[in-house]
């Protein structure tokens, strides 16, 4: 009786359907971009959780993305404000730092975020298996959530200085922060890959990130650089930077300052993904 019960049993466990998570035997690129869509839902919880976080306990909440471009936009002003000749003076020049800051605070605040999220989730790392590649891109997403009320001011700031944009121009928007979206993430990506068996990346990236800030045209415009402005090109957010003030502000667009930037995400997603893939591996030995 025993014995028949026992293979009932068994026979019930095997006709059972069940599933087994493990990782795939090979990465490839696209192997990882159908990863990262099939897991989705987790990454939309990890940004959402990130996010919640991050503002607990704070008493303006949200509203501390609004600040950081709105005092950094206030100092430029105050220090290079009355300067001549580092605008075309096309608009307001509060409102030109601010829209360069927008940009910039996304950019910087993604790539600090992102690159040490891996060492900072170590013990979901080493207790069950996911998409690695999903905490760095998670931290991209409340950035996201943190550009909308920035980007909102800055629509009124234009209104209020009667710089009225078109709703064709809003539209525009949305590609660039795309593209701004994915370079942010390629970089990311890396850093965090790499801070897994350095940790010295933690320290150098906000170095780089305060020195980046002068090396974009946030502050000052491309135009009035001359021929320095093609040393510019070598920032991958320099186009998205231009192209965000010429939608909004109805000025000439810089296609091959876009179209660099542009090379620039394809370029570093097929670097970022190629590289995750090869690190990602060892990160539960190495973390």
């Amino acid at each position: 009786m025993y014995d028949m019960a026992m293979n009932q049993t068994k026979t019930g466990l095997e006709r059972k359907p069940f599933r087994v998570i493990e990782p795939p035997t090979r990465f490839t690129p696209i192997s990882e971009i159908r990863d990262i869509w099939r897991h989705r839902e987790l990454l939309y919880l990890l940004a959402w959780r990130d996010y919640k976080v991050r503002y607990r306990q704070t008493v303006i909440g949200l509203s501390w993305a609004i600040f950081q471009p709105i005092l950094a936009t206030i100092a430029f002003v105050l220090v290079f404000g009355r300067l001549k000749g580092i605008t075309d003076g096309a608009v307001p020049y509060s409102l030109f730092v601010f829209s360069g800051m927008v940009i910039w605070q996304f950019f910087a605040n993604s790539i600090s975020e992102s690159s040490r999220s891996l060492v900072a989730s170590s013990q979901m790392i080493t207790k069950i298996y996911f998409p690695r590649i999903v905490i760095p891109l998670a931290k991209i997403g409340t950035q996201i959530i943190d550009l909308i009320p920035s980007f909102i001011i800055l629509l009124i700031l234009m209104i209020y200085l009667k710089v009225f944009p078109t709703f064709l121009g809003i539209l525009y928007v949305i590609p660039l922060i795309l593209i701004l979206t994915i370079i942010s993430a390629s970089i990311g990506i890396i850093l965090s890959a790499i801070n897994v068996k350095y940790r010295d990346v933690q320290f150098v990236v906000p170095f780089f990130i305060q020195l980046g800030l002068f090396l974009s045209p946030v502050i000052y415009s491309t135009a009035n650089l001359g021929r320095y402005s093609k040393l510019l090109l070598l920032n991958p957010v320099t186009g998205i930077i231009d192209s965000f003030r010429s939608v909004l502000f109805q000025t000439a667009f810089p296609l091959k300052s876009f179209t660099v930037s542009c090379i620039f995400a394809a370029v570093l997603t097929m670097l970022s993904l190629l590289y995750f893939i090869k690190s990602e591996g060892a990160f539960s030995d190495v973390i």
